[in-house]
């Protein structure tokens, strides 16, 4: 049985050791539970996907009925990028009540389903919408801008930013049960403070959407850009033949969302045990320098 501390002082490698270590005991559930809220935009964008696919193929007349979205490269990349974002806002809640319900509880969560986490988990949800409001509003009003400019650069720099000095706001909020005004001074201090180890985490989560990204080109992009290679000679008319074809590539699609939303809960986790580290940390500090006071006193 998992029985790690969350208020515990850890390496890096210590953190990720930890996150695999709850992830590996709590799998059935974490799994259950993450892809019930998951579900509806991982099927939602693998559909939307398969139609950018279909407006960017070539098509016989015959074939053009199953085309019924008709989207632009940079509507597609906007998609893509926003896809992991909105994916993380129904998650990470999601991530953090699990993990939450299982210190309260002191293990246990194996067996819980929605039902049971339901009213938690929306009242998480509105707490990470709250912590969170200033990197969802420029994912929603600045990051399409960008994208439509090819101001590639300046998007990565702002993600960073932003994300860096808002990463420990959820966890502080929602683990840490601080009011919101004492969750965003975390966040802040915490980035300054400990600069290296907040870096390390917004760069793990570039990374992730890095591998998704290369994921998608390595594999999906191969499939459409070979059709020929699953077709081979089968006219184009062949409408079964085609089906399958988009069957197949809409379940690869639907293993994308899938995948991006287990690393996107990994990642979750770990920033509730980086968050722990912290605060252990910085208790550790005040309790210290508390003690030093409290001896130049005893002197005076």
């Amino acid at each position: 049985m998992f029985s790690e501390p969350l208020y515990k002082r850890r390496s890096t490698g210590e953190k990720l050791n930890i996150t695999f270590d709850f992830l590996r005991e709590n799998f059935t559930a974490v799994c259950r539970n993450v892809l019930v809220v998951a579900a509806p935009f991982c099927i939602i964008f693998a559909i939307v996907f398969l139609q950018a696919y279909m407006s960017s193929d070539v098509w016989n007349t015959s074939m053009e009925w199953l085309n019924i979205l008709h989207i632009e490269s940079s509507t597609l990349t906007t998609l893509r990028i926003l896809f992991p974002i909105l994916t993380a806002a129904a998650v990470m809640p999601m991530a953090f009540t699990l993990i939450d319900t299982h210190y309260s509880r002191n293990g246990g969560i194996q067996k819980l389903r929605f039902k049971d986490l339901r009213m938690t988990y929306f009242l998480n949800l509105s707490k990470w919408f709250l912590s969170f409001l200033p990197f969802i509003l420029y994912a929603i009003l600045v990051v399409p801008v960008l994208i439509k400019g090819n101001e590639w650069f300046w998007m990565t720099v702002l993600t960073i930013i932003i994300f860096f000095f808002l990463e420990m706001a959820p966890p502080a909020f929602i683990i840490g049960r601080k009011n919101y005004g004492e969750s965003m001074e975390t966040t802040i201090r915490y980035a300054f403070s400990h600069f290296w180890n907040s870096l390390i985490i917004t760069l793990l989560l570039l990374l992730v959407g890095l591998l998704v990204f290369l994921w998608e080109i390595g594999v999906i992009n191969v499939i459409v850009e070979y059709k020929g290679m699953f077709l081979g000679t089968v006219p184009s008319n062949n409408i079964v033949a085609y089906a399958i074809y988009w069957i197949l590539l809409l379940a690869l699609l639907l293993v994308l969302s899938v995948s991006v939303t287990l690393a996107i809960t990994a990642l979750s986790i770990g920033i509730v045990f980086q968050y722990g580290s912290l605060e252990e940390r910085n208790h550790r500090y005040e309790l210290k320098e508390k003690i030093e006071n409290f001896e130049k006193l005893r002197d005076e």
